[in-house]
């Protein structure tokens, strides 16, 4: 064992770091949780299993609708389907996507690009290779001391998506064309009658800190989109730091947030393009190893009840009188 292993393992049981050691002990604990469910797990039985639950549920509807049982009584019968020995590798199929979702949000992070992983050790699966030639510019804004760069250029894009039970979604990332110069993604998840799908899309941008000291950081973007009483239908924005974490070792850091700048809830039609903005206050170093900005789009639908059956964020659907996407114009440092 290096002595930076050993280092790591002791610092790990610090109570300063109790957090670290817990995120450490949940994403071990899930790793195992999915190893043993996915083994468990039959995809042919689950069709044949969601078939027979989808016919179950119209009855419901229809024995509702001609009386035969009450509302109140479906309701009870809905909520715990999915607990239902029959419906064994549904409630299975449901635990692994959940699980799987919580992971992938929790340990999302820009990935290293190559020009810093050659000079580090670091060992990562998300890597990229990366071109710093994005070009930055400077403008002086009417007060002489505050300074605005801009990079226009997104660096890398990302997304993640799944469900289970009826519905479907989109994750779609497009890199800028001659033809469509435009950098966007289309993120949307729709969930019927019984289910839930979620889709979830990631731009980021890298960048130096220009100078040392307080700054803005933030980025501007553009939306369209709608939603049908969705479980999230986000845009967020996301400061990363590359910091070293051994001698010759580097991980990302997030060191500020914009949640929400632009949230969706309830019932609201498709509409767009909207201007937006998402932004922080934050400390910048000079020397600091890299910064990123991320810009998040998160969608989820979810569904068990016969008489609203359906649930749905859109940032991505095809849409008659509108193209929802979430497109990148910049992000900015100012000083």
């Amino acid at each position: 064992m290096s002595k930076g292993e050993l280092l790591r393992r002791l610092l790990i049981d610090d109570p300063r770091y109790s957090q670290v050691k817990l995120k450490k002990q949940i994403d071990e604990r899930d790793q195992e949780i999915l190893l043993r469910d996915n083994s468990k797990f039959n995809d042919t039985e689950y069709n044949i299993q969601l078939q027979d639950m989808i016919a179950e549920i119209n009855k419901l509807k229809d024995d509702v609708e001609n009386g035969r049982i009450t509302q109140e009584a479906a309701n009870k019968t809905i909520t715990s389907i999915t607990d239902d020995p029959r419906y064994n590798q549904i409630k299975l199929k449901k635990e692994i996507v959940e699980r799987e979702h919580a992971f992938l949000l929790r340990n999302k992070r820009p990935p290293i690009p190559y020009e810093i992983l050659n000079d580090t050790n670091s060992l990562s699966e998300n890597t990229s290779p990366i071109n710093f030639s994005s070009t930055t510019n400077t403008i002086n804004l009417l007060s002489t001391t505050n300074t605005i760069y801009t990079y226009p250029d997104v660096s890398y894009m990302d997304s993640d998506s799944d469900g289970w039970g009826v519905g479907y979604n989109v994750a779609t990332l497009h890199e800028a064309t001659s033809s469509d110069p435009d950098e966007y993604m289309k993120i949307a998840a729709r969930s019927e009658a019984v289910g839930s799908y979620y889709a979830d899309g990631y731009m980021f941008t890298y960048f130096f800190a220009p100078d040392t000291g307080n700054a803005i950081v933030g980025v501007d973007f553009d939306w369209c989109g709608g939603c049908l009483y969705p479980d999230d239908c986000s845009i967020d924005f996301v400061l990363w730091e590359l910091i070293w974490v051994g001698p010759q070792e580097v991980q990302w850091v997030k060191i500020s947030e914009d949640e929400d700048a632009v949230s969706l809830t309830g019932l609201t039609a498709t509409g767009g393009p909207y201007d937006a903005s998402a932004s922080c206050s934050t400390y910048l170093d000079y020397d600091a190893v890299l910064y990123c900005f991320a810009l998040e789009a998160h969608t989820k639908g979810s569904s068990l009840v016969p008489f609203s059956p359906a649930s749905g964020a859109d940032f991505g659907f095809p849409a008659i009188g509108g193209t929802p996407r979430v497109t990148w114009h910049q992000g900015k440092v100012i000083y």
